[in-house]
């Protein structure tokens, strides 16, 4: 069984000051290089703390190899402490895919850990579901050591949605009700241009070799757009159709089966576009 990859976070949330901290570190000259010591004193984040929050930038897309990546530089640019839903949604897109980023898709999502089975399996058509619930989904699919340690990085994995101390709070996935039961939120889908920037990133990871595909392979896309911004088929579509009235895409539907085609030239501009309507 694979492992379940989750531990890189320990018990700490992504809070956007301490975040931006780091952030800040990985846009000096020196990066995240360097010891953890080193790190705290430049960042003046507790030891402990400072590895774990690094990581969360890693795994969100905001640092590469030690420096801000081009999304983290747009990210410090147009939102520095971390305060948009644009940037929740960004790191949410990343963590999605188990600090694997754009990689080609595995066979199935638990070879990329909890994160990946959460979004891409575990979720699903559910409407709520408890604690105990995903970690029975867990122990069928992982490879489990401790269950009092794995039930507490599930808990914080829930609370990274929930807290309203977390940056992904703002995603408003679902929520915690009074029941201890998490209640999946069908919320409308986030800004069209930040959609424009996950759908053309995952158009390279999947159709690099085309700017034209059947319509219905973005609908149905296997750790897709659907699953990610947790969005019924028919939602989705009418999300390529605000896309088209910005000129991002176009749609081919005069002859079945519809087509739809890229128009977009880079990707970073959809993003910054995003923070700036």
């Amino acid at each position: 069984m694979p492992k379940l990859q989750l531990g890189f976070y320990g018990h700490f949330l992504p809070k956007g000051e301490d975040l931006s901290k780091i952030l800040n570190a990985a846009g000096e000259e020196q990066g995240l290089q360097g010891s953890n010591e080193q790190l705290y004193q430049r960042t003046n984040l507790g030891g402990p703390k400072v590895s774990r929050l690094k990581s969360w930038a890693i795994r969100s897309g905001l640092v590469h190899n030690h420096y801000l990546s081009s999304e983290g530089k747009i990210v410090m640019e147009c939102d520095r402490y971390l305060e948009s839903p644009i940037t929740a949604w960004l790191m949410h897109f990343y963590l999605c895919f188990g600090g694997n980023g754009l990689q080609a898709p595995p066979q199935s999502a638990t070879e990329w850990g909890g994160w990946t089975y959460f979004i891409f399996e575990f979720l699903g058509d559910r409407t709520t579901f408890s604690l105990d619930d995903f970690f029975r989904g867990c122990e069928a699919n992982f490879e489990l050591t401790n269950s009092k340690t794995v039930k507490t990085l599930l808990r914080t994995l829930m609370r990274t949605y929930t807290d309203p101390a977390s940056i992904l709070s703002r995603c408003q996935l679902f929520s915690l009700e009074s029941n201890n039961r998490y209640k999946i939120n069908r919320i409308p889908p986030p800004n069209i241009y930040l959609i424009g920037y996950f759908l053309a990133k995952l158009w390279e990871r999947d159709f690099p070799e085309t700017t034209s595909i059947l319509t219905e392979k973005v609908l149905l896309q296997p750790y897709g757009l659907g699953p990610i911004l947790n969005i019924e088929p028919d939602i989705l579509q009418g999300c390529l159709t605000q896309l088209e009235t910005k000129a991002i895409v176009e749609q081919r539907r005069t002859v079945p089966p519809a087509q739809i085609v890229c128009r977009w030239d880079d990707p970073l501009k959809l993003l910054k576009k995003a923070y700036q309507t």
